[in-house]
């Protein structure tokens, strides 16, 4: 189902716009994750592996084209692989090593957020000056 989320997103375009598939998706993939959290069956299960990376993969791509059309100059859009790759790789053993270690998942998880988000206006900031001296 990882194909099929891009494959929604080509064919509805901008149809709707950018937000509101970035929301939709985001909002269903964090349902889904919430099926687990009343209990684990093989049925929920198979309904999270179905519809998490659809959803996943679907608002990601909606993400990729908001990135890939404000960066006029192609530097930022080109690490949005390598980026997703290196969270894909690192994000699930350290969420181990501090689940083993009975450490604060949930805090863990909301410092990580925060810093993505001002990482991102820093970026963003950056980008927007750089443009404009231009």
């Amino acid at each position: 189902t990882s194909g099929l989320g891009p494959l929604a997103a080509a064919v509805l375009a901008d149809l709707f716009g950018r937000v509101l598939p970035i929301v939709l998706g985001t909002v269903l993939a964090l349902v889904s994750i919430g099926v687990l959290s009343s209990g684990v069956d093989q049925s929920r299960y198979a309904f999270v592996l179905f519809t998490l990376p659809l959803t996943y993969y679907f608002a990601i791509s909606y993400v990729m084209a908001v990135i890939a059309a404000a960066d006029t100059t192609g530097k930022i859009a080109g690490l949005m692989a390598f980026a997703l790759a290196v969270g894909a790789a690192t994000g699930p053993a350290l969420f181990g090593m501090i689940k083993d270690a009975g450490g604060p998942v949930h805090m863990v998880m909301g410092v990580c957020i925060m810093l993505g988000g001002i990482l991102i206006v820093v970026v963003a900031d950056a980008t927007t000056d750089s443009e404009n001296q231009e």
